[in-house]
Order: structure tokens, then sequence, then C-alpha cells
């Protein structure tokens, strides 16, 4: 029987495990997207690197795993996250080796001659952390040249000193030396204990550092931090810390440094033993475009290929849109509007827009039947709403993941789960324009 929960426009093979995204870039006339994967959901296996490529960032074809654990080599019990660049006809990956045993996943690198389908073996590239450095967790390599020289930002934590990104230079990938922190901070419930998957973008003088923020207890948090400042003798300064997703299933983004393009991993939003039964769990989200604004906040957009997923623009007559599982929406609501996506009499997914405020609201607290699904409500501030009286955002939804994106750059990234198969309704309440298209699986 189908399953009408599986995403059809996402990135994601058809069963196992995926998580962080992995070293987008362009290369040979193609984006090439890498990500964490295993082949099973309860992970009985080692993480390999998934394969991913398309010509307009729109319709992808999946490959063969890029990079999988070499038997005897530094990623002998796993391949996991890091970043890619091109050297002149090679691609080179930089990834954190897993090894039963190690205190750390160390950074290895790997070569491929033929455009990224096939990579080398791993080679232990940069020394772990000294004892003395009372460094807790080091993981997740990015690398990007600037200036002559290339750098590298490596995830750490410190039960001691907090979370940090460590920095490191090079003149040939080959030898790194490690120069101090680019960045860090105490422990804060906010901040967490450990940066992972550092990625960094910059606008002019300006640099915004992603880090997703995980915790000594509990493990990872739904959060990516967006850090905005300047460098200051090689380090950062930040004056600006904002969440880049306001939704609870966004993490670990990873970012192409020369297109300003992110990706990001949408998380379950569901007991693991369900996402075990049906052997999936995870996807990539959609490719986002970023634009720094003038108060410093990090602005996030779908790309404007995503047009051409479009197959049929649907009828909107009167306030109740009969939609299929794949859709997308694009709407502005003015005082009093709201959105409601209505998949039986008892379960709905509600947006809802404090006028007053600016504050947006996703609801999912009755979005499914089934008390295996996480109930919530999730809320972003939107300043432009309270000055303009008016809400304008495109909306995607795909099976179970929905992805919303208003006109000033905010997004929100939420899993929901109704038993009831499509079509469903989309809702409409007070004044609002909008338009409403299917969308090719």
């Amino acid at each position: 029987m189908s399953d009408h929960h599986l995403p059809r426009y996402h990135v994601r093979p058809p069963v196992g495990y995926v998580n962080d995204p992995n070293g987008p870039v362009h290369f040979g006339g193609r984006w090439h997207l890498f990500f964490q994967y295993v082949y099973d959901t309860p992970r009985r296996g080692a993480v390999v690197w998934g394969h991913a490529s398309s010509a307009d960032l729109a319709m992808w074809e999946l490959h063969r795993p890029a990079i999988s654990p070499d038997p005897s080599g530094p990623d002998r019990n796993g391949c996991w996250s890091g970043n890619t660049v091109a050297v002149g006809n090679e691609l080179v990956a930089f990834y954190s080796g897993s090894r039963s045993g190690a205190p750390y996943q160390s950074v290895v690198s790997a070569r491929s001659v033929d455009g990224g389908f096939s990579f080398g073996p791993a080679v232990h590239v940069v020394e772990d952390p000294a004892p003395a450095e009372r460094i807790d967790e080091f993981r997740d390599p990015f690398v990007w040249e600037e200036d002559g020289s290339w750098s590298m930002l490596v995830g750490a934590g410190s039960r001691t000193v907090g979370p940090s990104a460590r920095l490191y230079r090079s003149r040939d990938l080959v030898r790194w030396d490690h120069v101090g922190s680019y960045a860090a901070m105490p422990s804060d419930p906010e901040v967490g204990d450990v940066w992972e998957c550092p990625q960094l973008l910059t606008f002019g003088e300006r640099d915004v550092l992603l880090v997703a923020s995980y915790r000594f207890e509990g493990g990872h948090t739904p959060v990516v931090l967006a850090l905005t400042g300047s460098r200051v003798d090689g380090q950062l300064k930040p004056d600006r810390i904002a969440r880049l997703d306001h939704g609870p299933n966004f993490y670990a983004a990873s970012v192409q440094r020369d297109g300003g393009l992110l990706w990001g991993w949408i998380t379950e939003g569901r007991d693991s033993e369900w996402a075990n039964e049906t052997d999936w769990s995870g996807l990539i989200s959609l490719p986002r475009t970023t634009q720094l604004t003038e108060e410093g906040r990090l602005a996030t957009y779908p790309v404007e290929s995503l047009v051409s997923l479009r197959s049929a623009e649907l009828p909107v007559d009167g306030d109740q849109i009969s939609v299929p599982a794949q859709f997308e929406v694009e709407a502005t609501l003015s005082r009093g509007a709201g959105l409601t996506l209505r998949c039986s009499d008892d379960e709905h997914l509600d947006l809802t827009v404090d006028w007053d405020t600016g504050a947006v609201t996703i609801d999912r607290t009755h979005a499914s039947r089934d008390p295996r699904a996480h109930r919530d409500t999730h809320t972003f501030t939107d300043e432009e709403i309270v000055t303009s009286g008016t809400l304008t955002l495109r909306w995607f939804v795909d099976s179970s993941v929905t992805e919303l994106f208003t006109s000033t750059g905010h997004s929100a990234t939420t899993r929901f789960y109704p038993t009831t198969p499509p079509p469903w309704t989309l809702t409409t309440t007070g004044p609002i324009e909008v338009k409403v298209w299917s969308l090719t699986s």
C-alpha cells in the first residue's frame, strides 16, 4: 500500500535514514548534493555519503553513494558530515571519519576524479585536539578558499569552555595548522554546548556563521543559529544571533558559498518506532537562496527554478480548495486572514497571524490522530506585518512536510502526519489573495 506520508519532490532515497546535507557544489555543469545516509532506518549499517545531482536545482537524480567506509581506513565506522571544494578537475571532500573507540571523529579528506560520483581512499589530514585543550566533541569540517589560501572550520564543544568553531589554515589542502577559534561562546541553553556543522557565508565585510546547536544532555536541538558580525584579527565578533529557520524540523544547514545557496536536514516529527516501521526517515530541504538584510538577519528564499515543479494551477472558487499531497501556495493575507490545511474533520494544520504583533504561528496540535505524531505550535515574528498590515508567503507541501517562506525571508519547516490520505482541503479565512499549484513528483 502506498505511504501517503512519503515526500515525493524532496531529495531522499525511497528507503533508509537520511540526515545532514553535505558539500553542495556546482561542478561539470550540474549541482551535486551529498548527504548522510544509512541503508536502513534503524541504522544498523554505517553512514555513507548519498549523492544526488541536478541541472536546475528543481529536478534531482539520485546516484549510488559517493563515499563509503574503508574497512582499514580512518573512516572505517562511518563517513560523517563535511563539505567539498573544486580544485581543477577534481573534487576534494573533507568529512568526519568515524572509528570505534577513537576520542573524536577525525577530519579526513578524499578526492574524486570522476566529477563526484566516487571518491578515493580517505586520508587523515588534521590532528585531533590535544588532551590539554579539554575538547569533548570535534567534528564536521567546512573548507573554503580565500585570499590565495585555504581555511577550515571544525565544530567543537567543551564541558568546561563551551561551543566553538575551530579555525585551521592550509596552502595545499594537505597540511593544516590550527590558528585558534574563529568563534566561541560559553555554554548556554540558547547557543548549546557543541556547534555542529559550522558553515560560513560572506556578504562584503560581513560574515554569517551558521552552527547547529547540540547539547551534551539530550543531543541535537531543532535549532540552526546564524551569527552575524565582522572579523577582528581573524575572529568573528558577532553583533546579531538569530535562528535561521523557525520550524521544529530543520537542522544541520549546508551551504554552497560561491552561490549563496543553502540546504538543511528535515528531521522527523514522529516517534522513531513509526519511522522504523516504514523504513524511511529524514529528507533534504528545498534549496534556498540567501541574502543579508540591513539589520544583519540572514534571509532565505526558495530558488526561482522551483516554479518548474508546477504541473497545474488548481481552481480557487470560494474558501475551499481541493489539493493533492504535493502542492504550492502563493498568498497575500490581510488583517483577519488565515490558512488551514484540513485533512479530515478532526485533522488539520493551521497557520494564523497576530496582526498587532506580527507573530505567525504554525499549529500542528491537531494535525494527526496518531499519538506517535508530534503535536505543538511554533511562532515567529515578522515585523513587516505590523508595518504593512499584510503577510505575503509561499508555502510548499510535500506529503508530510511543509516549508513556509515569507516575502521578508523568514522560513519555517514543519512535519505533520495526517492519517487521512489526500485529497485534502485548503481552507482560507478572511481577506486573502491566493494561487495554488499541484507539484510534480
